[in-house]
């Protein structure tokens, strides 16, 4: 409705957000909430509370507003370089997947030296209910450089809000929420545990470990020799116990019981870890592996176990549409296909690059039974005419394409700054500066001990890969032109 009488509404909207903004005052009738509680699973007992997940629902004119309040402060935020390097969570051009390829470029770069790494996986419990207001409040004025009347309305905007319970036409008495936490389903309460948790970073980088953030999922990890494992653990567990002393003067809670910890090594390299990791007050046996945004991460980096877990998912989804294959049209099963199947193997598909045949063609044999599926072909036809039929990339094809997009972003600036980095042009070294590849955008390239293992690192693989794309690719400036050239050039090699 908005959108349709757009023209009419946006001066009476205009009105009210600057009368808003300018007197620091968040409208107190937009500040009341309705939660309609939603069953967790279809096996949930509905006669127990804790098997309902509670959803905000918030006017849509208070969304509106944050979105104007949002981008202003993302502006600021990005001007004067105040957020934190290695926070993921909410922010343009980052993801879940460069996280996850960061964290791994990390440990196959330690893993490839030689090196042991020790990996925790953090978990907070409700995190995003426990933020304190007062201390949000003058976090923002102190490290984030805001004050006057815009400080007045975050204050404004975090105030008592009135809270109401929606379920089988039923509904509750309004009762106050509780003065502590950010508004579910806000578009503003993401952002700002972000900033109230932006300390948490440096406290451990201090500490000589590194630390990567997505919300409110954290996972921290260090290296060294294997005979200096033991160090290594009792520098994590000193690390984590500052962590812990933050979180608590911060009003969060870390959740011991929780998380995980794991060591990760080389098949090859005979390394007996020791059995018991120090978390807080409890000792906890290293795991096989730890999941870190949705993504499992085995002790060796063979991501075997993930592999095995898209299969199992997609191979599952496959089987219930199946189901209703006949009762549903070409087109429309293409698009089912393609959200609940594709979306699940292309998640994170860049990991994946440098991984053994095997495990790639485990991964194909979902993308061929997807396409085969779609097409309604039969189980021993040749795959590539049906690919072609469909415009779909083999897997190598998908992650090159990943890759490839990734690193043509962080040339741009618009990647994150943590891949970024680890990009070097040739044209910038002072030994290759006068020579024909400074001129033709290439990447410098870092060496590696063993491919299997640094060779499989974001650092090594994302200039190889971009190196061995033709020039006229390489030198291309818009993101557009280069998504259509490139997809044209994997087309043409793969299918």
């Amino acid at each position: 409705m908005f959108k349709k009488f757009a023209y009419i509404i946006t001066p009476f909207l205009l009105e009210l957000f600057n009368r808003s903004l300018s007197v620091g005052s968040f409208p107190t009738s937009w500040k009341s909430v309705k939660v309609r509680p939603v069953p967790k699973g279809r096996c949930a007992d509905a006669e127990n509370p804790s098997s309902y997940r509670p959803i905000a629902l918030l006017p849509t004119l208070s969304k509106l507003l944050e979105r104007v309040v949002a981008s202003q402060l993302w502006s600021h935020l990005h001007m004067f370089d105040l957020l934190p390097s290695y926070q993921s969570g909410y922010r343009q051009h980052y993801s879940t997947e460069t996280a996850i390829l960061k964290v791994l470029s990390d440990l196959f770069l330690s893993m490839d030296s030689g090196d042991v790494s020790l990996v925790a996986s953090l978990d907070l419990q409700a995190a995003f209910d426990t933020v304190d207001h007062s201390i949000l409040i003058q976090r923002l004025q102190s490290s984030f450089g805001l004050s006057g009347t815009i400080l007045s309305w975050f204050s404004s905007f975090l105030g008592p809000r009135s809270m109401s319970v929606h379920c089988n036409k039923s509904n509750s008495v309004r009762t106050s929420s509780p003065a502590c936490g950010v508004p579910q389903g806000s578009v503003l309460g993401p952002v700002l545990f972000v900033l109230y948790t932006s300390d948490i970073i440096p406290l451990v980088n201090r500490c000589g470990l590194k630390i990567h953030v997505f919300a409110d999922d954290i996972v921290v990890y260090c290296s060294s020799s294997p005979s200096c494992a033991s160090s290594l653990s009792l520098k994590l567990s000193t690390c984590l116990d500052d962590v812990n002393a933050w979180l608590c003067e911060n009003r969060l809670v870390l959740n011991p019981s929780k998380s995980n910890v794991m060591w990760c090594f080389s098949r090859q390299r005979k390394f007996v870890p020791p059995t018991t990791v120090r978390v807080c007050n409890l000792l906890l046996s290293p795991a096989p592996f730890i999941k870190y945004l949705g993504f499992e991460i085995d002790s060796h980096l063979s991501l075997e176990r993930n592999v095995s877990s898209t299969m199992s998912t997609c191979f599952s989804v496959l089987r219930r549409l199946r189901t209703v294959r006949r009762s549903i049209s070409s087109s429309a099963m293409q698009v089912l296909v393609s959200s609940l199947v594709l979306s699940r193997l292309d998640y994170c598909i860049s990991c994946y690059v440098g991984v053994p045949g095997v495990s790639l063609k485990r991964l194909s044999s979902v993308l061929h039974a997807a396409a085969r599926f779609t097409t309604d072909s039969r189980r021993y036809d040749s795959i590539s005419p049906i690919l072609r039929e469909l415009n779909w990339l083999p897997l190598r094809g998908r992650i090159e394409r990943r890759i490839g997009l990734l690193v043509m972003s962080c040339l741009r600036g618009e990647g994150p700054s943590y891949l970024a980095e680890t990009l070097q042009d040739c044209s910038t070294l002072s030994s290759r500066r006068r020579l024909r590849s400074a001129s033709t955008r290439t990447l410098f390239r870092p060496t590696s001990r063993r491919p299997t293992l640094g060779g499989r690192s974001f650092v090594v693989q994302g200039p190889q890969m971009w190196n061995d794309l033709p020039v006229y690719l390489r030198v291309e400036n818009s993101i557009l032109s280069f998504k259509r050239l490139f997809n044209d050039y994997l087309s043409k090699k793969h299918l």
